[in-house]
């Protein structure tokens, strides 16, 4: 009995030590995305696959091409979609993009559409 407890007390540091100092084979990098705004065209700028969220957030603003682009919304590794419907513009991000756009068209009331969409490389 004493060796099955010593046997499966060094089983269980083995699989612990390994699980916490090896990473996983198939983990990506984070990537990031973010979505500026111009409130005076209603012109958005989307950027996605940034390796941080400041540059996602400056590639947003620069692609918005507004002087008054503002930053709204951001998401990462996943999907984001944009709904207009009579609750407003709004935004939902999930891992999946359907997921995404059902998030958004909820937020956005019961006639909502979606009108953008985009998805990190991570997902693929």
């Amino acid at each position: 009995m004493k060796r099955l407890v010593l046997a499966a007390a060094a089983l269980l540091t083995l699989v612990t030590a390994s699980a916490t100092t090896e990473p996983a084979a198939h983990a990506l990098p984070p990537r990031w995305g973010a979505v500026a705004y111009s409130d005076s065209t209603g012109w958005f700028g989307i950027a996605w696959d940034s390796p941080t969220l400041a540059d996602a957030v400056a590639a947003a603003k620069d692609k918005c091409r507004y002087s008054d682009c503002r930053y709204v919304f951001s998401w990462k590794n996943g999907c984001m979609a944009i709904a207009k419907g009579s609750g407003g513009i709004a935004f939902g991000s999930a891992f999946s993009q359907p997921v995404a756009d059902r998030m958004a068209r909820t937020k956005a009331g019961p006639d909502a559409y979606v009108i953008k969409q985009a998805c990190t490389r991570s997902t693929y």
